[in-house]
C-alpha cells in the first residue's frame, strides 16, 4: 500500500493464520503458537514508515462458524479447523472453549509490558530463536518473550536449543521474582494432551477434563537474587516451536499472597467471595469480563466448571459434588483466583 501513493487510508486484515488451507494440522499444534508469537513481533518491527495495521485479526476465534460444515462425528480437534477455540461437546460443558496452543501464544502477548527495550542476540526474520522484551510505564517489571521458529523443520519440535539470557541495567536492586510460562509440546497443550488419548473424535467425559486442565497455562515463580543489576538465566533445552515468557519483577511491589487465597501479578486486588446454601455454592466474582469457574479435586481433577461473566453473583450446583475440600479456581484473561472451599453434606 505504501507503494501506491494515492492509498492514505488504513489497512485491515481480518483473516489471518499460519495456513489458509486445512490440509494441515498446522492451526491445532504448538507450531501456531510460535508462528503467532514471530509474526506479532515483526509486525512492528518495521519502522515507523511502515506500521502494523489498527486490525490484525486471527481467523477465527471459535470452531464454531457457518462456512464449515460441522459432523456430530468428531467434535474435538480436526485438520478443517481454523479457531483459536475448540469446538467441543454440546452436552458437556468442560468441553466448551479449550484453549488451542495458538490461544496461549495470545495470552503471553497479552502479558507484555508498555515499552519496548533494546534486545539482542535473536535470529531476526530467519529461522531459530528470537526474543523481544518490554517494560512496565513504573520500570517495576521487565518481559521477555523468547520464540522458537522454523519455516523449513517440517514440523519437527523434537530439537532443541540452549539459551544463555542476560538482563543488564535492571532499574533495582537486590533481587527479582521470577515468572515463568512456557508453551510447547508437553506444557499449555490441549492437542498433544489429546493425542495422547489416541486422538479420540468424541471424547469421554474424563478425557475433556484432562484436555482442559492441559490448557492452564504453565508457569512457575521464584525469586533471585541479582547481581548488582543484572539477572541471568540458563535454558537448557529449548524445543523448536517453544514460546516462553519471562517476568521480572521488583519485590517490593508484588502483592503478598495467604495460604487460603491468592492472585497472579497484576490482577485485580479483591478478594473472591463464595458462599454455600441450599446445595450450591454462592460466587461474588471479582472485576469485570469473562471468567472460567473450576471446582478442583486434591487429585488435580476438575469436578464443575462453569463459563459466567463478572462483576456479578453466579452460583454452581453442587448437586453431584461429593464432601470434601477443594480448589476452587476462577481463572480470567490474565487474572487468577486460587481459593480453599470445603463442601459438606
Amino acid at each position: 500500500m505504501k507503494h501506491y501513493s494515492w492509498f492514505t487510508g488504513p489497512v485491515f486484515c481480518d483473516e489471518m493464520g499460519p495456513s489458509y488451507t486445512y490440509q494441515t494440522v498446522q492451526r491445532d499444534m504448538v507450531q501456531s503458537a510460535s508462528w503467532l508469537a514471530k509474526t506479532v513481533h515483526l509486525l512492528n518491527e518495521g519502522g515507523t514508515g511502515y506500521p502494523p495495521p489498527p486490525m490484525f485479526a486471527y481467523w477465527a476465534i471459535s470452531d464454531l462458524y457457518e462456512e464449515q460444515q460441522l459432523s456430530t462425528s468428531n467434535l474435538s480437534f480436526q485438520v478443517a479447523d481454523y479457531g483459536l477455540l475448540c469446538r467441543g461437546d454440546s452436552s458437556y460443558a468442560n468441553s466448551w472453549d479449550i484453549e488451542k496452543p495458538v490461544f496461549q501464544a495470545y495470552r503471553l502477548l497479552h502479558k507484555l509490558g508498555d515499552f519496548e527495550i533494546s534486545s539482542s542476540g535473536g535470529v531476526s526474520t530467519t529461522d531459530g530463536v528470537n526474543l523481544v522484551a518490554t517494560c512496565d510505564s513504573n520500570n517495576n517489571a521487565i518481559q521477555i518473550l523468547i520464540y522458537s521458529h522454523f519455516a523449513t523443520q517440517l514440523q519437527n519440535s523434537t530439537p532443541t536449543d540452549a539459551i544463555n539470557l542476560t538482563v543488564n541495567n535492571i532499574p533495582w536492586t537486590g533481587s527479582a521474582q521470577v515468572e515463568t510460562f512456557l508453551v510447547d509440546t508437553t506444557h499449555s497443550n490441549t492437542f498433544t494432551t489429546w493425542v495422547s488419548q489416541g486422538k479420540p473424535p468424541i471424547p469421554t467425559h474424563a478425557q475433556w477434563d484432562a484436555i482442559r486442565l492441559s490448557s492452564n497455562l504453565n508457569d512457575s515463580v521464584v525469586t533471585t537474587p541479582l547481581t548488582g543489576s543484572t539477572f541471568t538465566k540458563t535454558i537448557p533445552q529449548l524445543h523448536y516451536y517453544s514460546v516462553m515468557l519471562i517476568i521480572l519483577t521488583n519485590p517490593s511491589v508484588v502483592s503478598v499472597k495467604s495460604s487460603s487465597e491468592s492472585m497472579v501479578k497484576n490482577s485485580i486486588p479483591i478478594s473472591l467471595s463464595t458462599e454455600i446454601s441450599g446445595g450450591k455454592m454462592i460466587l461474588t466474582l471479582p472485576g469485570n469480563g469473562q471468567f472460567t469457574v473450576r471446582l478442583v479435586s486434591t487429585s488435580g481433577r476438575t469436578i464443575v466448571s462453569a463459563r459466567t461473566a463478572g462483576a456479578s453473583t453466579s452460583s454452581i450446583s453442587l448437586a453431584k459434588v461429593p464432601a470434601g475440600t477443594y480448589l476452587l479456581e476462577c481463572l480470567g484473561l490474565d487474572q487468577k483466583f486460587v481459593k480453599t472451599v470445603f463442601v459438606g453434606k
